[in-house]
């Protein structure tokens, strides 16, 4: 399994909670960099590890996502192209669909979206492709317009362009009649650093959630209108103003990635917990803290140490509540023993091996 190597700069250490934003409202909820994964240790009651089935064949690629699909998963292999569904037990079940130039098949792959029994494929060139969870195909829709990303919502498709496309908007909707809304405009000159990784999520009243390029707010789709949802103050790491200023993207880009700054690049939630990845670039030294919010408010950690497994590893909440990791086995010397220790099962981590797929790791909190 090829594995990417991250490295975490000196941050400071400590631990922020304020009030949960979960209604629209100007309240900035403040960042702060805490390197330590014990705030989250200290919230986790315990930990399920679900091993996902290795074999020769359906093999897992970096950096993967995860989706709850079901009573199983759906893995996203998106360096690869592959798609899989797990049982909830880890046992391999079936692809979903396949790559290819064929009219069923997908070049590559941009987003996946599960909806009761059917998995939406979001693919280059501009299609999404729909399937059973059992991988048989159903029907290609044209979704959208090409973009970043495209997500099904209120009956017609969100697609998502950011900064530095063709569109003058980084946000459209598209009704299943064809009528087209434009959001947020795009006229300033810099590039976008959102698309490689997830920027729907649904929220836990039914809109649909953004995180927007560099925008310090978590943006809300609802209603056919889109509003501020969660606003984090970054303070010294906010990207400046003068950065839109550029009349050259490159310009623009060489002045920013010079400074240390950061975003927020995932964010999800259900009806208890909001949860987000805020990511620091520090020059060559890209670093993720996250922050977890419930009724005591924000608590702020980190992956515990650069060779730990939580690094870039959540994905989202299942129907029990239980937080969701996709682990890479080969660095579980890394996992930090406060998490260790509350493992329900570790002959599960005793018996992974370096070379086996990926494992689910389910934090009840």
């Amino acid at each position: 399994m090829k594995k990417s190597v991250w490295y975490l700069g000196a941050v400071a250490a400590g631990m922020l909670m304020v009030q949960c934003n979960n209604v629209d409202n100007e309240e900035l909820v403040k960042f702060e960099a805490v390197k330590s994964a014990e705030p989250l240790a200290e919230l986790v009651k315990s930990v399920e590890v679900v091993p996902l089935e290795t074999d020769s064949v359906h093999f897992v690629g970096q950096n993967p996502d995860l989706l709850v699909c079901g009573d199983g998963y759906i893995v996203a292999d998106m360096q690869n192209s592959r798609i899989y569904h797990y049982s909830a037990d880890g046992r391999f079940l079936n692809s979903i669909g396949s790559k290819g130039n064929g009219p069923r098949e997908y070049v590559a792959v941009k987003d996946v979206q599960c909806s009761g029994n059917e998995v939406t494929v979001y693919a280059m060139p501009d299609k999404a492709l729909v399937y059973s969870v059992d991988g048989n195909y159903i029907s290609t829709v044209q979704a959208g317009a090409p973009g970043a990303q495209t997500y099904a919502a209120e009956g017609g498709w969100l697609t998502y362009y950011g900064y530095g496309m063709v569109s003058d908007k980084r946000l459209e909707y598209k009704s299943l009649s064809g009528e087209v809304t434009g959001y947020l405009p795009a006229d300033a000159k810099v590039i976008s650093l959102s698309s490689p990784f997830p920027v729907f999520s649904d929220a836990a009243d039914g809109g649909v959630l953004l995180a927007d390029s560099f925008n310090p707010s978590i943006l809300k789709f609802k209603n056919l209108e889109v509003s501020e949802y969660v606003t984090f103050d970054l303070g010294d790491l906010a990207v400046p103003e003068s950065y839109y200023e550029y009349d050259d993207a490159f310009k623009a880009a060489e002045s920013l990635f010079a400074s240390k700054f950061a975003f927020p690049r995932r964010f999800f939630e259900n009806e208890d917990w909001q949860f987000v990845e805020i990511f620091v670039q520090d020059k060559m030294k890209p670093a993720p803290f996250y922050g977890i919010c419930g009724r005591k408010g924000w608590i702020w950690f980190g992956p515990g140490s650069e060779d730990s497994p939580l690094l870039f590893s959540f994905r989202g909440f299942d129907n029990d509540g239980n937080l969701l990791c996709i682990v890479d086995p080969s660095l579980l010397s890394g996992l930090p023993g406060s998490i260790r220790g509350k493992v329900t099962d570790p002959d599960v981590l005793a018996n992974a091996g370096p070379e086996d797929n990926y494992l689910i790791f389910k934090l009840r909190l």
